[in-house]
């Protein structure tokens, strides 16, 4: 099946917070649901109100579109989460604690149950994720990297005494060919070209924190990606996932979960907390009926300016369990 991509080349350092007001900590995902905030929120700028109330309605109803979450690519090669219920040789065990990313070759090759030799791949970005060793080329393993991590100090001043508080914060800085990149699966292609705008829109704005002072904007590079996704037995998030009260009780195989809260970022709001929910996370594994989730109403108890929703749906291909 043809898949669109979407490919996030980022022109100046990207802050991806994990938890609320802690900006010393960064993340390696773009999550789904941030993915997903951060469209509405450039849809509502280009298109008003009405039209994205339209668009979260027919969510309520029959999702025109699915996201995934956004994870790394380096060159052309795109990076897939790996999957839960992967094992690797107990000679390679130690080896792989730390490995969150597998290159799309060797992913179709596990999800396959294709056999595959783990000595054609190498370790990047300290072991965060596997490079097919022809890629490396000429440069030592220090120089294999999407990003570099840097920690920058800053200031804030209280309001009423005017006293000075330092804090670190991190913030990534990609290598020119690097980036984050997501996956569109087109339920209703008409709604394409308003996505495309509001992603275009979404790149001049920024993503992730600290926008202000021009964090997290990006050029947007529009591709396709075939995937062979005819297996119905079981099935990998690429997405958080939040199952929808119809499809419960659930068979998960190997999963993980992540609380997610946060607060309220619109036109109308931006200070209201919203409420917190527990998802599936990226590389879980699901045997039997394919996952599918719903829009979560989050909206906080008293605020009556808008619905909030976040984004549940799962993003899944098909696996061999």
């Amino acid at each position: 099946m043809k898949y669109e991509i979407v490919k996030l080349c980022f022109k100046s350092p990207l802050h991806l917070g994990e938890k609320e007001t802690i900006l010393e900590d960064t993340s390696n995902i773009i999550h789904s649901d941030t993915l997903f905030s951060s469209v509405c929120y450039a849809w509502r700028a280009l298109y008003g109100k009405n039209s994205l109330e339209e668009l979260l309605l027919t969510f309520l109803d029959k999702p025109p579109f699915l996201i995934s979450s956004s994870f790394p690519f380096y060159d052309d090669v795109l990076f897939f989460p790996l999957p839960y219920n992967f094992q690797a040789p107990d000679d390679e065990a130690k080896n792989f604690k730390r490995v969150k990313f597998i290159p799309f070759k060797l992913f179709e090759d596990i999800k396959q149950k294709r056999h595959f030799n783990l000595d054609e791949y190498i370790m990047l970005q300290d072991k965060l994720a596997l490079l097919p060793v022809e890629r490396k080329n000429s440069q030592s393993e220090d120089d294999l990297y999407f990003w570099k991590e840097k920690e920058v100090q800053r200031v804030t001043l209280d309001r009423i005494n005017s006293s000075s508080n330092l804090f670190n914060f991190r913030e990534l800085h990609f290598q020119p060919n690097c980036g984050f990149y997501f996956i569109i699966d087109y339920k209703d292609n008409s709604i394409a070209k308003k996505l495309k705008a509001s992603l275009r829109l979404l790149g001049d704005a920024g993503l992730g924190g600290d926008r202000g002072s021009g964090k997290g904007i990006f050029k947007v590079r529009f591709e396709y990606l075939e995937i062979d996704d005819d297996i119905e037995n079981a099935y990998q998030l690429l997405s958080l996932y939040y199952p929808a009260e119809k499809e419960r009780p659930l068979s998960p195989a190997q999963y993980g979960y992540k609380t997610r809260g946060g607060f309220v970022y619109s036109f109308d709001e931006t200070s209201r907390r919203k409420k917190y929910v527990r998802m599936f996370t990226e590389g879980s594994i699901f045997n039997g009926r394919k996952p599918q989730g719903e829009l979560v109403d989050i909206t906080p108890e008293g605020f009556d300016k808008h619905k909030v929703y976040r984004y549940g749906y799962a993003f899944c291909l098909g696996i061999k369990a």
